[in-house]
């Protein structure tokens, strides 16, 4: 699917995440981006002390891109805790650089780290997740539509081969990597 480059920077009172996906399927991407249907990644971190294992900061960032076709517009939402942003353009090309080009995801404050402490750092990233409980309902419906739609629990011949024709979720959309240790004094200061 993917694979990104991280790196960390210090702003004021803040340390930021900055992230780049390189999808490797872009045309597949960029197809989707003007299908009216929602895109997203989901950034997941968590930041350990490395000498204790205690976890410092654990929490997931959302980034929905969405072409609304009445408005001709793309939308490039950022879901994060206590706050949402919106972007709005009318060029494909500019709403895919900056939904593959995550720069400003806030990961915690300088004041919650000790200055001589050394952390780890953990990252999933999703594009375009798809939940279990979504692929199970469809291929309830692939068994037998008509029962599904009535619900009654019935199968037709088709539907006990539905399981041959959608295969498992694909594990190619998701990315997981973990940051070499690293201490306050590493992280470079950008304004």
């Amino acid at each position: 699917m993917a694979e990104e480059t991280l790196s960390l920077y210090k702003n004021k009172d803040n340390i930021f995440i900055s992230l780049k996906v390189v999808y490797k399927n872009v045309n597949e991407l960029k197809k989707k981006l003007s299908s009216g249907l929602s895109n997203k990644i989901v950034v997941s971190m968590k930041l350990k002390d490395k000498k204790s294992g205690k976890a410092i900061v654990e929490k997931s960032v959302i980034y929905e891109a969405v072409y609304d076709v009445w408005e001709e517009k793309y939308r490039l939402y950022s879901f994060e805790p206590l706050k949402t942003l919106v972007f709005e353009t009318n060029s494909k090309d500019e709403v895919f650089d900056r939904f593959l080009n995550i720069t400003e995801i806030k990961l915690c404050d300088l004041k919650s780290l000790s200055p001589d402490g050394t952390y780890n750092l953990k990252i999933s990233v999703l594009v375009n997740p798809v939940s279990k409980e979504i692929v199970e309902k469809i291929k309830e419906y692939l068994s037998d539509p008509e029962a599904v739609q009535k619900g009654t629990p019935t199968r037709t011949i088709f539907g006990s081969f539905a399981n041959a024709f959608i295969p498992e979720l694909n594990v190619e959309n998701s990315i997981k990597m973990e940051m070499k240790s690293f201490s306050l004094q590493e992280i470079e200061e950008k304004r």
